[in-house]
């Protein structure tokens, strides 16, 4: 009985610490987390566009990427081991809403591509632009916006019917992929160590002074 009563109050011991540490991480060491990623897009994705006329600026999706961000399950836990998942392209909910548009600059791109409205592709084109489910479903399709390739005979075109160049250049053309979770990924694998060692230290020092 002894025996049994022992091990029960040790296990609840167990299990508040366990309880304690993964608030703590999801309180304390997510946000620097979160801010390491968002760091990443602001510099990766927002900072290299020149041509503030584009409409495929990442700055229009930041607050779709954060609030996808804040609701990521970054710590997980079961009865026997916590996980701190970090998220890439595989897991991050980028079907989600406006993202991806998103997920399509961060796969890489092959070739220089221009965004053209509706009446700049059917001037170019000679037709209609495809009606294609957009990225954002928002945007009225006269509104919308298409990215073309550039090839020599669009770029013909442009000078016919502008006189010189008028299109706005898609500013992800030619681009690798972006590795845009990387940053963060290695600022866990450096610190987390440490995150655990400070977060029981603390656990033990409260419940062994009973607060």
């Amino acid at each position: 009985m002894i025996d049994d009563a022992l091990y029960k109050g040790v296990e609840q011991l167990d299990n508040r610490m366990i309880d304690y540490i993964r608030r703590r991480l999801i309180t304390d060491y997510v946000p620097l987390v979160k801010n390491a990623i968002m760091d990443q897009y602001d510099s990766l994705l927002i900072a290299p566009i020149t041509d503030r006329r584009s409409k495929t600026n990442p700055i229009f999706y930041r607050k779709d990427f954060v609030d996808a961000i804040d609701n990521f399950p970054f710590v997980e836990g079961t009865e026997n081991e916590t996980k701190f998942i970090m998220p890439d392209l595989e897991n991050f909910p980028f079907e989600k809403g406006r993202l991806p548009i998103i997920k399509t600059i961060l796969e890489g791109i092959v070739g220089t591509y221009v965004e053209v409205t509706n009446e700049q592709y059917s001037a170019l084109m000679g037709k209609r632009a495809p009606q294609l489910e957009p990225y954002d479903n928002s945007v009225p399709p006269k509104e919308r916006i298409y990215l073309l390739k550039y090839t020599t005979e669009v770029q013909r075109k442009e000078y016919q019917l502008y006189k010189r160049p008028t299109l706005v250049r898609y500013p992800f053309s030619n681009s690798p992929p972006i590795r845009i979770f990387d940053g963060a990924q290695k600022f866990v694998e450096e610190n987390a160590t440490t995150w655990l060692n400070v977060l029981v230290n603390k656990a033990t020092k409260m419940y062994v002074n009973g607060e």
